[in-house]
């Protein structure tokens, strides 16, 4: 059966079949109670054996035989879930012509769910036949056999196949079969077969074989080559980072009507294209260098003299990596291995290129980051692990500057901030004197050694020790004391997870150590010891 008329082929069979029953029965006037028993009694039982044996011509008969039995109506979908099965199976062997067949004939059967099950199968159809197609034409292109590359994706667009296919293939080659081009123009181009190589973009196998993005890209491509091409005057003056001179020649010939508007955008590129790769080459070497400070003036000349309206972004990065190395060699430092570290305290953010720049944030107390390098009171570090990046390649990682002596090369997460920034933050400490449990409670302010801690159970402020203050991190193991039983005594538990903080109070899952029962209790219902908790850090 041909791929593109099975779906006719079977509607007609259909038809036919349904015809032959009509004309069976025309003679006879309408069925009778009894007779209609019966055929849905044989139905049932062609149902039965269908579904027994498995097999779709069995199911078939049983369609077309008894198109209006309730039977044959359960069967239909059965039998278009059988085509399915056998397309997705037929599929996976490749026979993409069968399983094509039979993903069409299950769309006859199905419902809803199922007939978009089956377009879905002729979607991966479509793909697996693209994918083939286009392998081919692939292993042209990489041969520089851009000719015969086009032909093997025209040819199978140009058939009557679906448009999910077409659009697979075109998408898999695109971007080989311009590369492929953009070579082949450019070989023509010098060798002075121009209209060789405009013969080639306009032949049909190019115009059918490229989208439209893709073609516009080829064209602007010659018409480039035929730019560079007729302004081999410049070249000197592009070896020599002559930039001003190049847009100065290229005024000159302009006004001579020597180039038109749209070459002169053109040409107007060529330049620019220079200016980026010798801006580029030059921050590579810069940043490697002892002193790349040295480099910076020259780079910013010359992205001033290619006057573009919008600085490309990679120029804007490479610009953005030399600041970096230049600020680095300000201060004096010198990249070395990533080491995590940790913040002490909230940390003020500066800018990676000035680490006197304005505090762009925060970085977050217990905070883990990697420190890059050190200059003075200095650390560069990395938000992000740098992974395998070394040297140079670093300064890409880089996301601020921070001062060092509030980064640590331990976690302190479970470590009190700095005094100075104490006020607010959830501690455990002797709130209940003369007993010396731990409660938790929120500093409210420090005065010298002494601290004013809000007790989180009733408000009430307790003025305590500095000294005696620990981190309110309720840590996962963290030994507690817990009513685990009744509401009279407490006995020893262990933090398991924090569930929910609501108005500044958490609920704590909780494993109790006799019994091993497990419930959720009220920060607030819980106490501690000294000796339980991490110790004081720093």
């Amino acid at each position: 059966m041909n791929r593109y008329t099975s779906r006719f082929g079977l509607i007609a069979l259909a038809l036919a079949s349904s015809l032959t029953l009509a004309a069976c029965g025309g003679g006879k006037g309408p069925e009778t109670p009894a007779g209609a028993e019966r055929d849905e009694e044989r139905a049932q039982n062609l149902l039965g054996k269908a579904r027994s044996e498995k097999k779709t011509e069995t199911y078939r008969r049983l369609v077309s035989r008894f198109p209006d039995s309730q039977a044959a109506g359960e069967g239909r979908e059965e039998l278009a879930q059988l085509l399915i099965d056998e397309a997705s199976a037929l599929l996976k062997q490749q026979d993409f012509t069968t399983a094509d067949e039979r993903a069409e004939e299950a769309t006859l059967y199905a419902g809803v769910d199922r007939t978009q099950k089956a377009r879905d199968l002729q979607k991966a159809v479509d793909d697996a036949r693209a994918e083939r197609a286009a392998k081919r034409a692939l292993e042209s292109a990489a041969e520089g056999k851009c000719a015969s590359a086009l032909k093997l994706v025209a040819d199978p667009v140009r058939t009557k196949g679906r448009a999910h296919f077409k659009a697979a293939l075109i998408k898999k080659t695109s971007a080989a079969l311009l590369k492929c081009l953009e070579q082949k123009l450019a070989e023509e181009v010098k060798a002075g077969n121009v209209e060789a190589a405009r013969s080639l973009l306009t032949a049909p196998d190019t115009t059918t074989a490229l989208d439209k993005e893709t073609y516009k890209k080829a064209e602007a491509l010659l018409q480039r080559g035929l730019v560079e091409q007729g302004l081999g005057v410049l070249k000197p003056m592009l070896d020599a980072q002559k930039w001003q001179e190049a847009f100065a020649k290229l005024d000159e010939l302009e006004k001579a009507g020597k180039l038109s508007a749209a070459e002169r955008k053109i040409a107007d590129g060529v330049v620019r294209d220079a200016v980026k790769l010798h801006v580029q080459n030059l921050v590579k070497t810069a940043v490697s260098a002892k002193k790349p400070g040295e480099m910076q003036k020259q780079i910013d000349d010359s992205v001033k003299a290619a006057g573009w309206e919008s600085v490309p972004e990679e120029i804007e990065a490479a610009r953005q990596k030399l600041a970096i190395a230049v600020e680095c060699e300000r201060l004096r430092c010198k990249l070395a291995k990533p080491s995590t570290a940790w913040a002490w305290g909230a940390i003020s953010l500066r800018p990676p290129e000035s680490s006197a720049g304005e505090e762009t944030g925060k970085l977050a107390h217990g905070k883990k980051v990697w420190q890059l390098a050190k200059g003075g009171a200095f650390a560069l570090i990395a938000s992000e692990d740098p992974g395998a990046a070394e040297g140079p390649a670093l300064y890409d990682k880089a996301s601020a500057w921070v001062e060092a002596k509030n980064l640590k090369n331990t976690e302190t997460s479970t470590w009190l901030p700095p005094s100075d920034q104490l006020s607010g933050v959830v501690v455990w400490a002797p709130l209940r004197a003369p007993a010396k449990d731990y409660h938790l409670g929120t500093v409210k302010k420090v005065e010298g050694r002494k601290a004013t801690v809000e007790r989180m159970a009733d408000k009430a402020e307790v003025i305590v020790d500095l000294a005696t203050l620990r981190s309110g991190a309720l840590t996962s193991g963290l030994k507690v004391m817990a009513f685990c039983v009744g509401q009279v005594h407490t006995e020893p538990a262990k933090v398991d997870s924090v569930v929910s903080v609501d108005a500044g109070v958490p609920k704590v899952k909780i494993v109790c150590e006799k019994g091993d029962i497990t419930r959720v209790e009220i920060g607030t219902a819980l106490t501690t010891k000294a000796e339980w908790l991490p110790a004081k850090k720093p």
